[in-house]
């Protein structure tokens, strides 16, 4: 196929405006998204004597940045020059990827060259959940959030099984419209219109099998899900009103609590008074809860809250740590927190790991430590936070029910929320603040992350937000009992505990692990052909 420069910049055009309108809807653009991108990609590719790789980076980004900025714009709500910096980075990392799958098709060829651009993305998308730029957030199989009954299959492969099988789907449709002006035979077209059938028909009759053959094992837990629904920019930082959030908390606490709740769930960062860690019982807010449960032992309470966290003399701080004005010597560190209170003396404490990039958490912090300096500020607390290790489980002193406390941006990442169930969680219980992006689909598309984490671990879900969407979901991924945003609520069900472990949970994700290895060996091999000249 041939194009001239105006249906060039066309292509780059739609495929970012594809992928952009995926995250905005309930379509199936991205079924098609890479289509225009692997036509402009193989057209210039036929013609690079002409077209140097520099132009196929050139529209690859701009078509990168038209998907950031329609996916992403609502982050404005919270941070003006955080959206900028966040549309242009993440814009150059995924150009980058699929840069260097145009570079390697140049220097070996077709076949390795698609591969390249698969395991590339996909080897991408694995590392975007752990290293200090991480944002999977746009990970191509987190778009089936609004469509869970077609990927019941995440229980094997996660969400990133979903990437593979849109990129494979692409790739396909790419090749039938390309070979389409070649004199192929009538047997070659059916069998490539046929393989292209199966590999869409395949996967969603095997999710709708599994869907309408799962059932949950009765195991009830009863549940209280609290929403104060506080401004988190005019009203929830104001410690004038801390007092009367309490307050407000516990009325809502009260006004649906009797005997046979088993849990009350309050919002991330719900009590914003600062507590230090190791005088705890002493917190205005413990306090109250402690005296609450006295009426109702039974329960126990889920609620996050900012802390501290002391470092005498001696000890060996970490690097988000800060020392005491007056006292060198001795250090504190800060948290996001979730704690469970319930009749026991213990109070299990989590501190929130997958930290908001720029808001809680700045890069290359043990690199770089000036870099803290310029954290951004969405009320509360600024600066790079303190984390934890492992994945700490709430369990219950009085039956065998476990939580795991996924707090906020945490629920974003899939192979981090299995080490709670690999620890003995029965269930998910969300605490988030979804507040801060108005009524945009920010929120939505956060809350909808929850429904996958459901399938994938087939743990039932509670959900509290200080405002947003606070819900019960199910163990394969639908959704009652839904909040309002921007309304004050306090909702009451029962989900179902489950003991069991998916493919995925115990195995993590295999497709990306593959794919990073297959993608040292391509980048590997590419090198070596590059210094070693070929044999005539």
């Amino acid at each position: 196929m041939e194009f001239n420069r105006l249906q060039r910049w066309m292509l780059t055009l739609v495929f970012g405006v594809l992928l952009g309108v995926a995250w905005n809807t309930n379509g199936f653009s991205l079924f098609i998204a890479f289509v225009p991108y692997f036509l402009l990609e193989n057209y210039i590719y036929n013609n690079k004597q002409k077209y140097g790789a520099s132009i196929m980076f050139l529209h690859t980004y701009a078509a990168t940045l038209v998907w950031n900025t329609i996916s992403m714009w609502w982050l404005m709500y919270a941070s003006m020059v955080g959206v900028i910096l966040g549309i242009l980075l993440n814009s150059l990392l995924y150009a980058t990827v699929l840069h260097f799958g145009h570079i390697t098709k140049r220097r070996l060829g077709r076949p390795v060259g698609y591969l390249s651009m698969i395991v590339y993305w996909l080897g991408f998308e694995y590392i975007h959940h752990f290293w200090d730029l991480y944002h999977p957030w746009q990970n191509l199989g987190n778009w089936f959030f609004e469509n869970i009954y077609i990927v019941q299959w995440y229980e094997y492969t996660g969400a990133l099984g979903g990437s593979l099988w849109l990129l494979l789907i692409n790739l396909l449709i790419f090749y039938n419209i390309n070979s389409g002006g070649k004199n192929l035979s009538k047997k070659t077209k059916t069998i490539n219109y046929t393989a292209l059938g199966l590999l869409i028909g395949l996967p969603i009759i095997v999710s709708l099998i599994i869907f309408y053959t799962y059932h949950e094992k009765e195991d009830p837990i009863d549940i209280i899900l609290l929403q104060p629904n506080i401004d988190p920019y005019a009203e929830k930082y104001n410690s004038e009103l801390y007092g009367s959030q309490l307050d407000n908390l516990m009325l809502l606490s009260d006004s649906l609590a009797d005997s046979t709740v088993d849990y009350i769930m309050g919002p991330e960062t719900a009590f914003q008074h600062g507590s230090w860690e190791h005088q705890l019982e002493t917190a205005p807010s413990v306090v109250a809860i402690r005296q609450f449960l006295v009426r109702y032992p039974n329960i126990k309470y889920i609620v996050g809250l900012s802390s501290y966290r002391l470092f005498g003399p001696g000890s060996e701080p970490p690097v988000t740590a800060r020392p005491f004005r007056d006292e060198p010597d001795t250090y504190y560190d800060r948290h996001n927190t979730a704690i469970q209170l319930d009749t026991s003396k213990y109070i299990p404490i989590y501190h929130k790991s997958k930290l908001v990039l720029a808001v809680e958490r700045m890069p290359f912090l043990r690199y770089i430590k000036f870099i803290e300096n310029y954290a951004l500020d969405m009320g509360g607390i600024v600066g790079s936070l303190g984390s934890d290790e492992e994945r700490i489980v709430f369990k219950s002193p009085t039956d065998k029910l476990v939580a795991a406390p996924v707090i906020c941006y945490e629920s974003v990442f899939g192979e981090f929320v299995t080490g709670y169930i690999k620890n003995g969680a029965n269930f998910i219980a969300i605490i988030t603040n979804d507040g801060w992006w108005g009524f945009t689909k920010g929120h939505k598309q956060h809350f909808a992350f929850g429904r996958l984490r459901a399938i994938e671990t087939r743990r039932s879900i509670a959900r509290s937000a200080n405002t947003g969407i606070s819900a019960f979901i199910n163990q394969r991924g639908e959704v009652f009992q839904a909040t309002k945003y921007w309304e004050r609520a306090v909702i009451r069900g029962k989900i179902n505990a489950n003991d069991k472990l998916t493919f995925y949970v115990k195995h993590g994700d295999i497709i990306g692990r593959v794919a990073a290895f297959l993608s040292v060996l391509i980048i590997l091999f590419a090198i070596v052909k590059a210094i070693v000249p070929a044999k005539k």
